[in-house]
């Protein structure tokens, strides 16, 4: 079961320890694309502890978590969203780059988060039942 965050600051589980500048940027970065940009809710696991460096979002059906701290290469994350056209606007908007696989009804959105993963944008079924 997941709890949904409200608060935008940056959290510290440790002691009151605040994260590293680094870190703190790279958290505010997180939570602006998938909170604001992708339309996620922050959650966090009850029963379970939290680090100072991981976030997690419900992104429609889906809770997707990313490391703020952790390079450890790219993952590529397919996210079904209810319009990939909408978001793809979002993200380009926001100043992200967005790229285009395909034309017509076969496209397929693709943009890479705050720490470089790269994110393919599918369809969800009741889009492509539309």
């Amino acid at each position: 079961m997941y709890r949904t965050q409200y608060s935008a600051a940056p959290r510290s589980q440790h002691g009151g320890r605040s994260p590293s500048p680094a870190v703190d940027a790279s958290l505010c970065a997180l939570r602006s694309f998938y909170a604001d940009v992708l339309g996620g809710a922050e959650v966090s696991p009850d029963g379970c502890s939290r680090t100072d460096d991981v976030l997690r979002f419900l992104i429609e059906e889906r809770i997707v978590e990313v490391h703020a701290t952790r390079n450890e290469g790219p993952e590529t994350l397919e996210l079904t969203v209810a319009s990939p056209i909408d978001v793809a606007e979002r993200c380009w908007d926001a100043g992200y780059t967005v790229a285009l696989e395909g034309e017509g009804a076969d496209a397929r959105f693709f943009v890479n988060d705050p720490v470089d993963r790269l994110i393919t944008l599918l369809p969800s079924r009741r889009e492509v039942a539309a």
